[in-house]
């Protein structure tokens, strides 16, 4: 067992560390009769299925099952509030032998207020954290500080940020060739013209400021399959998709940019599978079906939430016409506030939609209901059946 100082995580939901000196803890070869007979493997499977409190009960038995439960412990780290994450920090800076352990950090600070020591105190373990593949970064709208990543030696392949898209980002994300999976979480206004006016009041964008500086390399994140784009425009959404393999999309459509933000997606390498849609122009139900199938014919599932605009039976019933250019679509869901003045039969649209697109299995509309294809005998039916 090491000799330094080492963290215990319990009462799961409300993580506890207690930091205990080895001293005071077995030392020396594991007696004979505590050995586990169990292979390393296998106590590795049982050990992903404790919970924070049984997890620490079984790493304070022995070395043997210490080595186990630590490398779970310290995997995937998940703090609650700026204490926990302060100890926590400190802990893994404190103890050379834990930081390789951490595979997984999520720092979710966007309701807090983090003062310049932690954002070093961050920083100083980012720059420890040399096995990590999973980083998920969200601080409040103001802050993007991208210095935390300077200096960082570990290859993610997975990559949360509120980080705002400029030039030191994009540079960071030169130098991570195994991501496969980016979500862009600020807010960004494409020079003003992409986002919707009430986004930008509530964000604080400046209209005059410009995110063309932020440019990738073209042979930056070439594992990129899936990408997230939260508030991003066109051009941000240009800059990540264009000649890149990406297979699962979501992206918002603001008003007057909607075409845009379809025709920088469309610059994707290969097929897109999967494609999630938020939007926010009431022009959207007159145009979107077509322009999605003009594009993305080879969709697999496709989610549509259309916000800022109401729909109507017809606009559902005049779906079905695109639907029979969509060939391999399988899943598909459509969200609206539909008109109170207008009532609307799910089960005939179901029936409609895989009539025009006999490959669907599962439909989601504006109810909510989930439809589903149970067979020739029974045909469409929901779950509230």
């Amino acid at each position: 067992m090491p000799s330094n100082a080492m963290a215990l995580w319990s009462l799961p939901g409300q993580i506890d560390l207690h930091v205990h000196n080895s001293e005071d803890m077995l030392q020396g070869s594991t007696p004979t009769s505590t050995r586990s007979k169990l292979p390393t493997e296998l106590l590795n499977l049982v050990f992903r299925n404790l919970d924070r409190t049984d997890l620490v009960t079984a790493l304070r038995a022995n070395n043997a099952l210490y080595a186990v439960a630590i490398q779970i412990l310290y995997q995937d780290i998940r703090l609650l509030t700026p204490r926990k994450y302060v100890q926590c920090f400190q802990v893994l800076i404190r103890n050379p032998s834990l930081p390789p352990l951490v595979r997984c950090l999520w720092v979710s600070w966007e309701t807090m207020n983090p003062t310049h020591n932690l954002y070093q105190l961050l920083h100083a373990v980012l720059k420890q954290l040399t096995a990590l593949k999973s980083l998920y970064l969200d601080f409040p709208r103001y802050h993007s500080p991208t210095w935390l990543l300077h200096d960082c030696s570990f290859s993610l392949n997975k990559f949360t940020t509120s980080f705002d898209c400029l030039p030191p980002l994009a540079k960071f994300l030169d130098t991570q060739p195994e991501i496969t999976e980016l979500t862009l979480r600020g807010l960004q206004d494409d020079d003003g013209m992409g986002i919707h006016p009430l986004l930008s009041h509530l964000s604080g964008v400046n209209n005059e400021s410009s995110t063309r500086s932020f440019q990738l390399s073209c042979g930056s994140l070439p594992m990129l399959t899936l990408f997230n784009a939260v508030h991003a425009g066109p051009s941000i959404i240009r800059t990540v998709a264009k000649g890149r393999p990406l297979r699962l999309v979501s992206v918002p459509l603001f008003p007057r940019f909607a075409t845009e933000t379809l025709n920088a997606l469309a610059l994707i390498s290969g097929t897109l599978l999967r494609l999630s849609v938020i939007s926010f122009d009431p022009e959207a139900p007159n145009f979107l079906f077509s322009q999605l199938v003009q594009r993305f014919p080879r969709l697999e599932a496709l989610h549509v939430v259309l916000l800022m605009t109401e729909c109507n039976p017809r606009v559902l019933e005049s779906t079905a016409t695109y639907l029979t250019e969509m060939r391999w679509l399988q899943y598909i869901t459509f969200m609206a506030t539909m008109s109170d003045s207008e009532d609307i039969n799910e089960g005939a649209v179901a029936r409609l939609w895989h009539q025009a697109c006999p490959t669907l299995k599962t439909i989601i509309l504006p109810r909510g209901k989930v439809w589903f294809n149970g067979g020739t005998h029974s045909g469409w039916s929901c779950l509230d059946d």
